[in-house]
């Protein structure tokens, strides 16, 4: 089943009560939350157990499908993008996947460049009463998504068996090719 229309765009959001129950509710948006502090932290080795081995993950331009695709995506695209931004998913809807028993999550990722990668020294997760000072008008909000995970239970917990990334809307001039010299 695909969860897109005709045209590449997600299917309606139903306005009637769902079928989710609250403890799936609350538990696919922490760890829809849980994902992007790995990401923010660049941990690889979670950002790759989050998804299913047989994942498939749909991004502007290209599609990765099953755990080595996916892990080379963390590593040789990822790795570089995540220092100097921080991750934040809002706007959550959790729905009934039907066709699998599980749940969707749709919600919108903003990425904020708070840094150049050269101003920090790596990926940050979070940390304690650290104040970082930086320059050329940041922070600022980089990228925005609309996405749409598909989760299903693997071992007692939600991994991600499909993702699209959808709505993207970026501010070029935050790309790392832009960085100050």
């Amino acid at each position: 089943m695909s969860l897109l229309d005709q045209d590449g765009a997600f299917l309606p959001i139903s306005t009637t009560a769902s079928t989710v129950t609250a403890d799936e509710w609350i538990s696919a948006i922490n760890f829809i939350n849980r994902v992007n502090f790995h990401f923010e932290s660049n941990d690889q080795e979670q950002m790759a157990n989050a998804f299913s081995p047989n994942a498939k993950a749909h991004y502007p331009g290209m599609s990765v499908r099953g755990e080595e695709e996916i892990r080379a995506l963390f590593r040789d695209k990822y790795s570089v993008m995540i220092p100097g931004v921080k991750r934040y998913a809002t706007n959550h809807i959790v729905d009934r996947d039907e066709e699998t028993g599980g749940v969707i999550v749709r919600y919108q990722n903003q990425l904020v460049r708070y840094a150049w990668p050269k101003e920090v020294s790596g990926p940050r997760g979070p940390r304690v009463a650290e104040v970082l000072v930086t320059s050329e008008g940041l922070p600022r909000i980089w990228q925005c998504s609309t996405i749409m995970d598909r989760l299903e239970k693997r071992g007692g917990g939600w991994c991600i068996c499909e993702r699209y990334v959808g709505d993207h809307v970026a501010d070029e001039t935050l790309n790392l090719d832009k960085q100050p010299c």
